[in-house]
């Protein structure tokens, strides 16, 4: 009996393998294979390889330069830089960074480039597992093999997890520690073992580790593991050795935090992370986080449209189970519902609710296995999703978050309010991106209308920031100068995405530069002239905002192109500060110095507004050719200054 279970399991499990690989392989076509890719991925990879060669956490300071917009990191009581972000991504890079370091000294290749292409791999590894813990989480619930293999495939590829398996935040990771605690935890309500319990409670504080946010689910999962084990009936006596196998990892989480912010900031209290940041209108974050067109989990996960069916269904025969995804998917919502930056940056979708989504997958999984209704509209909704995230992976986030870098709308976003890092009793005030509110600019429709320009022969180099279409320059083809909210705000043109591909994946990529598109026409002259920063003020108001832009970062191309013989020249650079930010207009930056460099070289320079309030500004020094990135805050603009023959 016992061996003829085992061989009639053998097929299932060699499915998953399968799967797993397969999800895995398709993940890795879809990667740009660039890493680290934000700031956020450059802050923790530092982190990792600091914590390998100097073992310790301090980053360089430069990180933490970002006067109240949102800096990487902060500066400790020791007077160095800590990034602000959990340990959990860092930790999880470290063998990554040291087969990457250690096959760059053996083959002689540059660390930038070996560390791209292995660090490369986490995300997707890790994004294929959850998929597969999804499977398991499915089949806890009553489903079938074949029901749970399916929603397993809904989620990896119907939702945002597939966008996200190719980029390098921590969303996976905490989407695979929370999934494998849930998971572990409804085992044990059937099994009752208590490492089980154990191994729930690990995997939680994983998820804490990573980033301390998490640690809003203790309650949910903590009631739960409390009720799994008093349904043993255990006296009071037996009952509390159990549980603390659930308290005792969770506990030393809270310990290590706290010990690690004492130590880092001198206050238990302090994480890093910006003071008073949970301002926004809380109504307004429900709506866009889970409705709205333009950050809703339910247009960028279609499948998830069936969750409250399933939940519904679940309370049946198991209600415990409905009950804690219930009140732990709506915990999730109204924490980040309150959070200022709730949109999650430059990030396709809700970025902060990817990590329970593989929850919500369970109801899914238990609607369509119930009736054939909603089998039928979860197979639409699975080609929905399929059809939007393969858009999302297809098309390069950056390149439409550059092209509508240009708009200022604050008179219909509006602002909301967050302290400032440095000095805590002092408010600052953050536009809310049009990419968040309002529909014409959902990066939905905006990804689609790039889609129609890449295959209208135009493309856009990432190296020599050169931009054009096969028969014309860009901004003079017709689908490019029609973007989707030309009806509504005919006043605003998108600017060229110098700089970024508007192809993501490599692969597809080569396709198009190899196939459709063809080596662009530069759209940015090189020049030597420069403007009086009192031309530079006057002239950024109104129509002449994007040609002033184009001036200034033509300035600082001029002096990238000219430094490329000595690596260690330092490159005088000017430019205006983001439009859209508080007194824009009149903000502006001092003539700065960028060191050239690698993509660990990076330089910042302060703004400073008519009221005098320091504002935002990065100057990134990117990898490969000779190029200057200045990013003016995650949540604000990108402002591209390439050298075209460098």
């Amino acid at each position: 009996m016992t061996r003829s279970l085992s061989r009639a399991a053998q097929p299932t499990q060699a499915a998953i393998l399968l799967l797993a690989f397969t999800i895995f392989g398709i993940y890795l076509l879809s990667s740009s294979w660039r890493f680290p890719i934000g700031e956020d991925g450059r802050a923790t990879l530092a982190t990792s390889r600091s914590l390998l060669a100097r073992r310790t956490l301090a980053i360089d300071a430069a990180f933490a330069s970002d006067e109240g917009y949102g800096p990487r990191a902060k500066i400790g009581v020791d007077g160095r830089a800590y990034a602000k972000a959990g340990l959990g991504l860092p930790i999880a890079e470290l063998p990554f960074v040291a087969t990457g370091l250690l096959m760059s000294k053996l083959a002689g290749l540059p660390e930038a480039h070996t560390l791209a292409s292995v660090l490369s791999l986490l995300n997707p590894l890790v994004s294929a597992s959850t998929a597969i813990v999804v499977y398991e989480l499915c089949q806890t619930v009553g489903c079938s093999p074949v029901a749970a293999l399916l929603t397993a495939i809904a989620y990896a590829f119907a939702t945002f997890a597939w966008v996200y398996a190719g980029v390098d935040g921590t969303e996976p990771l905490q989407g695979l520690c929370l999934a494998v605690s849930l998971l572990l935890l409804i085992r044990y309500r059937s099994e009752r073992h208590a490492r089980l319990l154990s191994g729930s409670s690990v995997a939680l504080a994983c998820a804490i580790v990573t980033k301390p946010a998490n640690g809003v689910l203790v309650p949910a999962l903590g009631l739960y593991a409390l009720s799994a084990v008093r349904a043993r009936r255990l006296s009071w006596r037996e009952t509390v050795p159990v549980l603390m196998r659930f308290a005792v990892p969770l506990a030393i989480c809270v310990l290590f935090l706290s010990w690690l912010n004492w130590f880092r900031f001198g206050s238990v209290l302090k994480t890093g992370y910006e003071p008073h940041a949970f301002m926004n209108r809380f109504l307004g974050g429900i709506y866009g986080l889970v409705f709205s067109f333009n950050k809703g989990i339910l247009f960028y996960a279609p499948p998830l449209v069936l969750a409250p069916v399933g939940l519904w269904i679940m309370r049946r025969s198991q209600r415990r189970e409905a009950m804690l995804i219930a009140v732990a998917s709506v915990t999730y919502i109204c924490l980040f519902a309150k959070f200022y930056n709730w949109g999650g940056g430059w990030s396709w979708g809700p970025r902060y609710l990817m990590p329970i989504v593989p929850l919500l997958m369970m109801p899914v999984a238990r609607a369509a296995a119930t009736a054939r209704v909603w089998r039928y509209a979860g197979a639409g909704l699975f080609i929905a999703g399929l059809l939007l995230n393969g858009v999302g992976v297809l098309v390069d986030g950056d390149a439409y978050h550059t092209a509508i870098m240009n708009v200022d709308l604050t008179d219909r976003t509006g602002f909301v309010q967050v302290g400032s890092v440095v000095d805590p009793s002092r408010m600052v005030n953050m536009p809310v991106p049009p990419d968040y509110v309002l529909p014409e600019f959902s990066e939905i429709v905006g990804k689609l209308w790039l889609a129609r320009v890449a295959w209208d022969a135009c493309a856009c180099d990432e190296d020599t920031a050169k931009c054009g279409c096969r028969t014309s320059q860009l901004e003079k083809n017709g689908q490019f100068s029609s973007p989707p909210w030309m009806r509504h705000y005919p006043q605003i043109h998108p600017l060229p995405p110098y700089g970024s591909r508007l192809i993501n994946p490599w692969i597809a990529n080569w396709i198009h530069r190899s196939f459709i598109g063809n080596t662009p026409h530069p759209t940015m002259p090189v020049s030597r002239a420069r403007a009086s920063r009192s031309d530079v003020a006057a002239r950024f108001h109104g129509a002449d905002a994007l040609s002033t832009l184009r001036t200034i970062l033509a300035d600082c191309v001029g002096d990238v192109a000219n430094a490329r013989a000595d690596p260690d020249s330092v490159i005088p650079c000017e430019i205006q500060n983001p439009i859209g930010t508080p007194n824009a207009a009149t903000s502006r930056i001092p003539r700065q110095t960028m060191r050239c460099g690698d993509s660990s070289s990076i330089a910042y320079g302060n703004a400073y507004s008519a009221n005098t309030d320091t504002e935002n500004t990065r100057i990134v020094r990117r990898s490969g050719p000779e190029s200057v990135k200045a990013a003016m805050g995650s949540s604000h603009a990108t402002y591209h200054g390439y050298s075209d023959e460098a």
